[in-house]
């Protein structure tokens, strides 16, 4: 009788010790309390693709903090605690350790592929869900449970790109140069680009790779110029094309060039003027001057906030939709949302419409890729701005 009481009070006590546990309750959630959901985000905030990174983290804050101020989501608000990785991939590490272990994120995303392709095997391992803007193939194929981007992949834009300029080309000898930059992304682009060629039965002309961090172009210009092309594809950042245009210009390449998603900011108008003129971009994103019923909404919210304002860049844009993404998927989650169970909502998203602010979304068990369509856009340079003139694209199919 005696040992039967013991054990009966070793129970009682273990039991206060260790409450009964259910993945149903969100309480035991890492990141989520009663009233809170941390989520992580890693960017650049001081390194080369610094442009970027600050602006689409900014899209994200204030479009959490409008949420917020609505009540959050569920009942929570949304606590974003972002880290600067400088585009390094120890620093990105680093950031990932101290969002998962000391601030218990619930969800943890990087920006630029660096960062995120060096973060998988602590996110797998942790089994931390992230939703990253990542270029790189190799970030969601194969395909990661935990891990998801909201971009479009290095090698579907190289796709459309291609398409376009074949298609501009109208059977005309297609002598195309490419140039990208050094880097993990920098070698899926350009990899994806001659494999998309080839298609075609196309051989580049010429090919350069750049330094993100350069200051003069003048050898990849001539490089380039040597191949004789007829039309320049290039994938990198607004900086990086700049400085490109510039000096294609000095050195009398005169050519078309289009460029990839990170090129298409206005401020490359500004700082390249008119050299700038024939240069068209594609994007997977509307800009602050599109209409749609989500930038008549973002407009609005973010001169709010900020009187006066009169631009946001596309990677604003960018952070804004992908902040929006994100909270339908919590949002259908619900009260008792896990790690788990994010991830399925996430996988069961199905042609979301963020309001025209992009394609519509979709992602699934075997894509965990939401974005695959792109528009073109060409420079206005009088109004300092990129004109959309045609509507969203997806890659030609070669089946």
């Amino acid at each position: 009788m005696r040992l039967q009481v013991f054990f009966l009070i070793a129970f009682l006590v273990l039991f206060s010790i260790f409450p009964a546990t259910s993945s149903g309750h969100a309480g035991e959630v890492p990141g989520i309390s009663k009233d809170t959901i941390n989520i992580g985000e890693i960017a650049d905030f001081t390194g080369p693709i610094a442009v970027h990174g600050r602006e689409f983290t900014r899209g994200e804050q204030i479009y959490f903090r409008y949420l917020n101020e609505k009540g959050g989501i569920n009942g929570r608000k949304i606590k974003l605690i972002a880290e600067d990785d400088r585009y390094s991939v120890p620093l990105a590490i680093a950031a990932f350790k101290k969002l998962a272990f000391k601030d218990k994120a619930f969800m943890i995303s990087g920006f630029g592929s660096a960062g995120p392709v060096g973060m998988i095997p602590l996110a797998m391992r942790e089994k931390i869900p992230g939703v990253h803007i990542a270029a790189s193939d190799a970030v969601t194929n194969p395909i990661k449970r935990y891990i998801f981007s909201f971009t479009n992949s290095c090698e579907n834009e190289t796709c459309l790109m291609v398409d376009f300029i074949m298609e501009k080309l109208k059977g005309k000898e297609a002598r195309i140069a490419f140039v990208t930059f050094e880097g993990a992304s920098g070698r899926s682009y350009l990899k994806g680009a001659n494999e998309r060629a080839k298609l075609y039965g196309v051989k580049p002309v010429a090919e350069a790779i750049m330094n993100l961090g350069a200051i003069d172009a003048t050898s990849d210009v001539l490089n380039v110029k040597k191949g004789k092309p007829n039309y320049i594809a290039l994938f990198g950042t607004a900086p990086m094309a700049t400085l490109f245009l510039r000096d294609a210009q000095k050195f009398g390449l005169n050519v078309p060039v289009v460029g990839s998603t990170y090129t298409c900011e206005e401020v490359l108008i500004k700082q390249a003027g008119m050299t700038s003129k024939d240069f068209i971009v594609l994007s997977a994103f509307l800009s602050w001057y599109d209409e749609s019923p989500g930038l008549s909404k973002l407009r609005k919210i973010t001169i709010g906030y900020f009187p006066g304002t009169t631009y946001a860049t596309r990677s604003f844009i960018h952070g804004w939709t992908k902040a929006l993404v994100l909270t339908e998927a919590i949002k259908r989650a619900g009260k008792d949302i896990t790690r788990e169970n994010f991830v399925e909502v996430l996988e069961s998203l199905k042609k979301f419409d963020p309001y025209g602010l992009t394609a519509p979304v979709t992602f699934s068990a075997t894509s965990h890729r939401g974005i695959s369509s792109g528009r073109f856009f060409k420079t206005d340079i009088g109004k300092v701005r990129f004109i959309p003139f045609t509507g969203w694209r997806e890659p030609v199919s070669f089946k």
